[in-house]
Parts: C-alpha cells; structure tokens; sequence
C-alpha cells in the first residue's frame, strides 16, 4: 500500500516538475517562486523515491521471512496441506488484494495522469492562450505602433506641409511687399524728381522774377538817381541864376545909389527935379530891391519848407522808404536780397536810439559812408529817431 502510494507520489511529482519546467526555455528570465517550487518539488522527489526504495527492500526481506517460516511449518505433515491451503487462499487473497489495490492504484495513477493530463492540458490551452493573447496584444501593440507611426509621419507631413506653405506663403508675402516698396519707392523718387523739378523751375522763375525785379529796381533806381541829379542840377542852375540875378540886382543898386549920391553932392542948392528917367530909375531900383527881397524871402520860406520836410520824424523806416528808394537800397547795400532789407528795417524799427542802430549797422555791414545810397539810408534812419 505505501509502495503505491509512493509511486503515486514520485508521478505526480514528476508531472508538476515537467510542468514547471515547461517554456522555462522561452523565458529571458526565470521567476523567483518558480525556481522555489521547482527545488521544492525536486526535494519532494528525491524524498519519495528515498522512501519506495526503503519500502521494496522491507518487502523482500518480509516475503523471505515468511517463506523460511513456512517451510518450516511444511514440515509437519499434518499440518502441511492446510497450510498449504491457507498459504495459497492467503497467496491469492493478498495478489487478489494486491491486484485490487494495484488497479485501485492503477485507476488512481490513471486518474491523476489525466488529472495531470487535463492540468496539462488546461495549462498548454492557458499557454496558449496566454500566448496568444501575447500575440494578439504583440500585434495589437505593434499595429497600434504602426498606426501611430502612421499618424504621427501623416502629421508630420501634415505639418511640413503647411511649413512649406506659410514659407511660400511668407515668400510670396516678401515678394509682394517688395515690389509694393520697390513701386512705392519709384513713385516716391518720381514723385521727388517732379518736385524737384517744379522746385527748380519755380527757383529759376523766382529768380527771373527777382532778376526782372532788381533789373527793374535797378532801372528805376538810375532813372530816379538821374531824375533826382536832373533836379538838384535844375535846381542848381535856378539858385545860380537868381543869385546872379540878385547879384546884379544889388550892384545896380548900389551904383544908382552912387549916382544919386553924386547928384545930391554936385546940386545941393538946387531943389532937386528928378528927371522922368531917374524918377523911373529910383521906382525901379525900389521895384528891384523889393524883388530881391520876395526872391531871398522866397528862397529862404523853399529852403526851410525842403529842410523841415527832410528833417521830419517818421515812425516807420519802411512807409518812409519810397519804391525807388528801395530797389536803390536792395541792390546797392543789401546785394539784391529783399529779405535782409525787410529783415534789417525790422530789427532798426524795434531799435529805442540812433546810436544803437549805427552800431548794429556797423557791426553787420562793411558799408562806404560816402557812397549815395549810404548817405540816403542814414538820413531816413535818422529821421526815425
């Protein structure tokens, strides 16, 4: 019974062993709790069969036991064939036993093999199972890695894509504001050059213009200056004539007074009849000298009507300065530049003495006082103060 029972043992033993050890081969590492129960169960082996072979050496040296005794037993005559008997019922009880307990055994054995066998089994189907469920998640994992894969190359080339494009997009927005610059920047220079253009023309029509003008202002200016020495010379030519006028005025004077003297002298008895001629000659020597007189009045009343109008205080530099004067003035003093002269009047209206106006004139100007035109201005200045 132990004898089976050991056996029984070992084999189940020996199924889990190569159930254990079964794939180990496919694994890259062996896990712990297997390595564990692998030398438990090759313990649990080793011990089993330890023990059957304690188990069948008890058995032989019984079953020779019990034969010397029977032989001895045989010896007896009487007894022999009972025993014999016996010996065989009891032979063929114990085989008979021992054939029921083998089959039992045998059963068992069977029964454990295909315990084992359907373990085995359900353990190949979970193996397989697990592996295919291996596969399955393997090629689960590598089609979704593919898949991904593929979204991932799709996005990037999604994303090259619209790089690609907002580049061109960028390319052609350069391009575009370059030629808007470049056009912008053609009608900016055309623009500039037409400006120029109207700006010299209009430089060299103001020019023309300040030209004629000064031209003009020249012409004007000589033609005053010859007027204004025609006049002083007509002038002088009349004072000439009515000094010589008055000279010979007195001198006829003073020689009918002679003569009058030298009458009176040479009669002075006489009750004195003047001729009709020397009565004629003393009307008109009083006629004379009265007209000497009105024309020194009158020369004097012209002369002090001229000086007091040149000699009158005036406000304003630039209401007092005549259009000839100024043409004069601008060419003269200022070099034909309106502006200084405008400017210059300016600065000297604001001025509180003449003192102060001849220094800013001296300190700004390099004028010749004995020029005409300097002469002319300083008497205006003066005026203003």
């Amino acid at each position: 019974m132990k004898k089976d029972v050991k056996i029984a043992l070992i084999l189940k033993d020996i199924n889990e062993l190569q159930l254990l050890t079964k794939g180990l081969d496919e694994m890259n590492s062996i896990p712990e709790q297997y390595l564990d129960l692998a030398i438990a169960k090759s313990l649990s082996l080793y011990e089993n069969l330890q023990q059957l072979g304690n188990i069948l050496k008890d058995v032989d040296v019984a079953g020779e036991l019990d034969k010397s005794k029977d032989n001895s037993e045989c010896l007896e005559a009487d007894r022999c064939a009972e025993n014999a008997r016996r010996a065989e019922e009891a032979r063929l009880a114990e085989e008979a036993r021992k054939a029921e307990e083998a089959r039992i055994a045998a059963e068992k054995v069977k029964a454990e093999e295909a315990r084992r066998a359907e373990e085995a089994r359900k353990a190949e189907e979970a193996r397989i199972a697990a592996e295919k469920a291996e596969a399955e998640r393997l090629e689960k994992e590598r089609q979704e890695k593919e898949r991904l894969e593929a979204e991932r190359r799709a996005e990037a080339e999604r994303l090259e894509a619209e790089r690609l494009e907002k580049e061109r997009q960028e390319k052609e927005r350069l391009e575009a504001e370059r030629i808007e610059k470049e056009r912008i920047e053609a009608e900016r220079r055309a623009e500039e050059a037409r400006r120029a253009e109207e700006a010299r023309k209009a430089e060299e029509a103001r020019l023309a213009e300040e030209a004629r003008k000064a031209e003009e202002a020249r012409i004007a200016a000589e033609k005053a200056e010859a007027e204004r020495r025609a006049e002083e010379e007509r002038l002088e030519a009349e004072r000439r004539a009515e000094a010589e006028r008055l000279e010979a005025e007195r001198i006829a004077k003073e020689k009918a007074a002679e003569e009058a003297r030298h009458a009176e002298e040479a009669h002075p008895a006489e009750e004195a009849v003047i001729p009709q001629a020397q009565v004629t000659t003393v009307a008109d020597t009083i006629h004379t000298q009265e007209s000497v007189k009105d024309a020194i009045a009158r020369e004097t009343d012209s002369n002090t009507i001229a000086n007091s109008l040149g000699n009158k205080k005036i406000n304003d530099l630039k209401s007092a300065i005549t259009i000839a004067d100024r043409f004069l003035f601008q060419r003269e003093l200022f070099g034909g530049d309106g502006e200084l002269l405008n400017k210059t009047i300016a600065t000297l209206n604001a001025m509180t003495s003449i003192e102060e106006a001849r220094d800013y004139i001296n300190s700004h100007f390099d004028w010749n006082n004995e020029r005409a035109a300097v002469v002319n201005f300083m008497k205006i200045l003066e005026r203003r103060f």
